[in-house]
């Protein structure tokens, strides 16, 4: 499993985090109820983590203390 599917919000509800469009666009949602998430922020295993979009799309959650 990868870090994207291990991802919750700070209540420990399942996050799912996708682009919106080919050309760019990052957004998530609650996995059990399809609502929109909307902050661009984590957890993954109890560590906490940003979401960002890639060039090229993908997506990517880098933990917060390896962000420069």
């Amino acid at each position: 499993m990868d870090c994207v599917e291990l991802s919750k919000d700070e209540n420990g509800y399942s996050l799912r985090f996708f682009n919106t469009h080919l050309s760019g666009g990052l957004a998530g949602i609650y996995v059990k109820s399809g609502a929109p998430y909307e902050g661009s922020n984590c957890y993954v295993n109890g560590i906490y983590c940003h979401v960002e979009e890639r060039y090229m799309g993908g997506v990517v959650i880098i933990p917060v203390e390896h962000i420069d």
